[in-house]
């Protein structure tokens, strides 16, 4: 029978815990070398995001006979504080969510020119919309509308406005413009950079669900092996060590 002292068990106790923290590391450091080599603005696509022009109003902002209060559902409650004026390819429209009597939510768009309500962007007005966006016009691969059930967890459009068209563009990056169908507006744009990005992230999180908790269990407790790994690293260089146990020991006398 063969007699193990404790610097075998030791060296065992270090060898497993590096081979199950070490794969995790290799995802900690590759996500990081991506972090820092990739500049942010790339990730958010600012690169190719035009600039909208600001629409001219005229002097008489808001009239009585064209306020979107008009419009709003008879026992309807709106917070003015959300109120804004937005741009729908180059004209000034009123937006304003509210709540109905029964709890359900909704929005009023209504043009300033005119004081016409407009429905939901369709198709061909999403596409418009989302080509403005750009500083190039790159061809229109493919549309579709996502509704609130078509989108998960780990949907690259999680946690935005619904419903919404997908507008993608053909070209090595793959850009999708996200244009939301009640307030006309491009909510977000994903590329392959922010899906690389992504994916890195969740890796270096190790929120597979939402991305952005810091405080699940998962990444705590390899975080405690990470540290008990660096650890008996510590220890087992000491014991194998007998030129730094001799100077230990001299310098203890």
């Amino acid at each position: 029978m063969v007699r193990r002292n404790y610097k075998h068990y030791i060296r065992r106790t270090h060898r497993y815990l590096g081979l199950c923290i070490g794969i995790q590391f290799i995802f900690w450091t590759v996500g990081g070398l991506y972090f820092s080599w990739t500049k942010i603005e790339e990730v958010r696509s600012e690169q190719v995001r035009a600039k909208q022009a600001p629409v001219p109003l005229p002097p008489d902002l808001l009239p009585e006979n064209l306020s979107p209060l008009n419009h709003l559902p008879s026992g309807a409650s709106a917070d003015l504080a959300t109120f804004r004026i937005v741009n729908i390819l180059g004209e000034a429209h009123y937006f304003l969510p509210y709540t109905t009597a029964a709890g359900e939510e909704g929005s009023i768009l209504v043009r300033f020119r005119d004081g016409e309500r407009r429905g939901p962007i369709s198709e061909s007005e999403a596409k418009e919309v989302a080509k403005g966006s750009m500083t190039e016009t790159p061809t229109i691969g493919a549309v579709e509308l996502i509704e609130n059930d078509g989108v998960s967890k780990h949907h690259e459009y999680r946690g935005a406005p619904l419903p919404a068209y997908a507008v993608t563009f053909e070209g090595p990056e793959d850009y999708t413009v996200y244009v939301s169908v009640n307030d006309h507006q491009v909510k977000a744009v994903r590329s392959n950079t922010w899906r690389i990005f992504d994916l890195l992230w969740m890796l270096h999180t190790m929120d597979f669900e939402g991305r952005d908790n810091f405080n699940n269990y998962l990444l705590r407790a390899f975080s405690i092996f990470g540290i008990v790994t660096i650890m008996s690293g510590f220890l087992l260089f000491f014991v194998s060590s007998k030129r730094l146990r001799w100077m230990i020991y001299k310098l203890g006398r």
